[in-house]
């Protein structure tokens, strides 16, 4: 009996690390994919004021973790003043409404992003996520613009 407990056991063990290592490579290829891409996710707690950006976020608006605060107010800082108001205005209205947003806007740096966001609760808590592109990783999109034959 016990021989049977300890090969169940193992096989259990075994199954779950596998599933974990899985897991583990797919997100490796979505990192590099996203990376490829020039895409940048967050993350948004909006009750915390908690923002979490990858690693792409931080290249895109050109800056480092030891220079971000991590709150909302931070990434509307980084948002060029001439847009600033449009999108604290967009932002706002999709959390009230629990709704998605498109955009674009120009950062501080100079640096022109389309923007995609959604406002969901989690645990009770309410919560934005969505990604940003630098404009210029768009533009090969159309075909007429590529610099490939």
């Amino acid at each position: 009996m016990l021989a049977i407990w300890l090969l169940l056991s193992g096989a259990i063990v075994t199954a779950i690390y596998l599933e974990s290592k899985k897991n583990e490579r797919e997100l490796w290829v979505m990192d590099h994919a996203l990376a490829a891409a020039s895409v940048g996710l967050w993350f948004w707690d909006v009750e915390k004021n908690k923002l979490c950006w990858d690693e792409q976020m931080f290249a895109i608006y050109e800056t480092s973790r030891d220079e971000w605060s991590a709150t909302y107010e931070d990434f509307i800082d980084r948002v060029h003043e001439e847009d600033r108001e449009r999108v604290d205005a967009i932002v706002k209205a999709c959390i009230e409404n629990g709704d998605q947003y498109q955009t674009s806007f120009r950062l501080i740096t100079g640096t022109e992003v389309r923007a995609y966001g959604r406002a969901f609760t989690e645990d009770g808590r309410q919560c934005f996520a969505g990604v940003n592109i630098p404009i210029s990783a768009l533009v090969f999109q159309d075909p007429k613009m590529s610099p490939d034959p």
